[in-house]
């Protein structure tokens, strides 16, 4: 395999050998030295891209090796490195797993699911304890961050599988929490889509309610002093050809534009 980042000369080299001899044994040892690389990139590389690179390529030797269960603990010890680092160097702002960390859990848990070995088991419960503790999922509630009700929904399908799996970790409570909580999601997922649909008829209709008062005002006044019709005066107003009467009719629309302002004054101060 072609390794984009990662620098190890050994990697290469095993990869090189277990390519050319498809053992059993040089698949072992190319995955026992990838695990061990993997958790070094994953605890001191901010990005994790090469650890990143190291687990896809350990999923590839697990796909290969017709469920040899040593492989599946070296992919496992990697998924759960990049849980416990990876994402805490990188720590999101959103109170929710994002979807790789789900993803890597998912990938944890597909593993129990398919061997029955106690240090995949061991791993995968270490991974989940993490998830709780970083994001506190039993006190989701005394979060003033705003959760995305899909996201909530995913984490939500992710620790229903957790708790049948009957991991020893306290993921009823972080479930129940959740579930709790995916109520008071969908309301404010509601009141912002609300916002967002009501917000532009604001901006546009308000300002043509303040000014549709002064317009009004200021042609009804025009056309009583002057006995002109609306078209005369639009005509008389595009050439600029105005009478005293227009100044009159142009203060009572300035007069009402006032009122108004001083309306909206006096409502905000009681509010």
């Amino acid at each position: 395999m072609d390794y984009d980042f990662v620098e190890s000369e050994r990697i290469k080299k095993l990869d090189a050998e277990y390519i050319v001899d498809e053992t059993q044994e040089k698949r072992r040892e190319l995955a026992d030295v990838l695990a061990e690389k993997a958790t070094r990139e994953f605890e001191h590389d901010v990005f994790g891209i090469k650890g990143e690179e190291i687990r896809d390529r350990l999923k590839e030797l697990h796909e290969e090796s017709d469920s040899d269960v040593e492989v599946a603990v070296k992919l496992a010890e990697t998924l759960e490195a990049e849980v416990r680092y990876n994402f805490s160097i990188s720590a999101s702002v959103d109170p929710l797993p994002s979807f790789a960390q789900r993803q890597r859990v998912t990938d944890l848990l597909d593993l129990v699911a398919k061997y029955d070995d106690e240090r995949v088991v061991e791993l995968t419960t270490s991974a989940v304890e993490k998830l709780i503790k970083d994001y506190g999922l039993p006190e989701l509630s005394n979060t003033s961050s705003r959760v995305e009700v899909d996201n909530l929904d995913a984490t939500i399908e992710l620790f229903e599988r957790i708790v049948k799996m009957d991991l020893d970790v306290n993921a009823e409570a972080a479930l129940s929490e959740m579930r709790s909580h995916r109520e008071t999601a969908k309301q404010e997922a509601k009141r912002e889509r609300l916002k967002s649909r009501i917000f532009p008829i604001v901006v546009y209709t308000i300002p043509l309610l303040l000014l549709l008062p002064p317009v009004l005002g200021y042609g009804l006044v025009t056309m009583k002093l002057t006995g002109q019709g609306p078209i005369e005066i639009i005509i008389n107003q595009l050439i600029y050809d105005l009478s005293p009467s227009y100044r009159v009719g142009q203060i009572v629309a300035l007069v009402i534009f006032l009122v108004e302002l001083l309306v909206i004054r006096i409502v905000d101060l009681n509010t």
